[in-house]
């Protein structure tokens, strides 16, 4: 089995979750890449927005810019499509992972301050 963190986020530690969240408060516009596919399926930028629809108590929402990887550089490269394919997981253990927007929705709320 293997287990892939690229896609992985929480309300705890640095991740693209909390980076969108604290990004919102500090500029008018986020340049989000747009051609790297993850969990789901959705881009760094079909997600971003969802996250600030979502959020509860977010004050602003930026503007987003679509960005390609080549205008976003990284010390690796990242590679386009990083789908995980949970059919296995499935077959074998009955498990299956949730849509991307009822899991944030579910990460959204358990960090939300009360």
């Amino acid at each position: 089995m293997v287990l892939r963190t690229r896609w992985v986020y929480a309300m705890t530690s640095h991740n693209f979750l909390r980076a969108m969240l604290r990004l919102a408060g500090e500029r008018e516009e986020i340049g989000v890449d747009d051609d790297q596919h993850g969990s789901g399926s959705t881009t760094w930028f079909g997600f971003a927005p969802a996250i600030f629809e979502l959020a509860p108590g977010l004050v602003r929402r930026p503007r987003l810019r679509r960005l390609t990887t080549v205008d976003y550089p990284l010390p690796a490269p990242r590679p386009a499509w990083s789908v995980l394919d949970c059919s296995r997981l499935e077959q074998r253990f009955g498990l299956s992972l949730p849509h991307w927007r009822e899991a944030l929705v579910e990460c959204l709320v358990a960090g939300a301050p009360t």
